[in-house]
């Protein structure tokens, strides 16, 4: 199964609350599903060793133009997000927010 993680989350410092359970949680499921690979999308143009560090995670940083210019619409939930994850098999999402719609 592939999963798209919503991790912009996990590139804020310091780790706290749910972002230390999702860090816990991935590296559970690395040791106990190890072909399960896992895309950690994400908009910080810096690493988070917390979740990069870990054998079935792969990283992506989506970018996109203009994006502060757009005011309240957020494109990270409503385009950005839901685009990202075409082809996984479940989309994680463990902030308190997720994409407005999904292709998994």
């Amino acid at each position: 199964m592939r999963i798209a993680l919503d991790a912009d989350h996990l590139y804020q410092h310091p780790l706290r609350g749910i972002q230390k359970t999702t860090v816990a949680l991935y590296e559970h499921l690395a040791l106990a599903r190890p072909d399960w690979p896992v895309t950690a999308l994400h908009r910080a143009p810096g690493p988070c060793q917390a979740i990069e560090q870990l054998p079935t995670v792969t990283s992506k940083r989506i970018d996109f133009r203009g994006e502060r210019i757009l005011g309240p619409l957020d494109f990270w939930d409503a385009v950005r997000l839901p685009a990202a994850t075409f082809g996984a098999g479940l989309i994680h999402a463990p902030s308190n927010h997720g994409p407005w719609w999904a292709p998994a």
